[in-house]
């Protein structure tokens, strides 16, 4: 009931539908619909902007998907693994590290930067499988639905072009 209060609240404060994701509860699915809700928020401002004879921006963001369609959970993990995959030496230590002390992360329980690196490639391998393909069972047996971390908000945020705000109950914004 305190959840549903919450998001009828939110609904309320936010101007705008909390959803159900599925499978329930999933981060990847609760991006997805932030950033469809900001894309559609941006078409809304240019088209306000061309009807009063402003000048739109046309820079679109770098990960928008082809012909501005909505990004799908599925282009939220090609931005990850493509963002990863071509780090090395310090830049890839410095993404661990950060992984490494950040509560939400699956590598928060690691705690050398040896032991996070060798299991860096199956992390990767596992951002590639939907959500609902995990628990559908639908792929390996190996894969594990990964988390969203601050650092994956991060290239996100980047890869977006949008500026992401991330609340706790009891804790400071992000």
């Amino acid at each position: 009931v305190t959840f549903d209060l919450l998001k009828s609240w939110a609904s309320v404060a936010l101007c705008c539908d909390i959803g159900v994701t599925s499978p329930q509860g999933c981060p990847w699915q609760t991006m997805v619909s932030a950033l469809r809700r900001a894309r559609d928020e941006r078409l809304r401002d240019e088209a306000g902007l061309r009807a009063a004879g402003l000048a739109a921006p046309t820079a679109p963001s770098r990960a928008v998907p082809e012909g501005d369609r909505e990004p799908s959970e599925q282009d939220l993990r090609r931005e990850l693994v493509k963002a990863y995959v071509y780090q090395t030496g310090d830049q890839l230590k410095a993404i661990m590290q950060a992984k490494m002390e950040d509560p939400l992360s699956y590598f928060w329980f690691y705690h050398s930067l040896d032991s996070a690196y060798q299991h860096w490639a199956w992390y990767l391998y596992c951002l590639t499988f939907d959500a609902g393909d995990i628990e559908r069972g639908a792929c390996d047996p190996c894969v594990v639905n990964m988390p969203l971390d601050s650092v994956d908000l991060q290239v996100l945020s980047l890869a977006f072009d949008t500026q992401m705000t991330v609340s706790r109950l009891v804790e400071q914004p992000l």
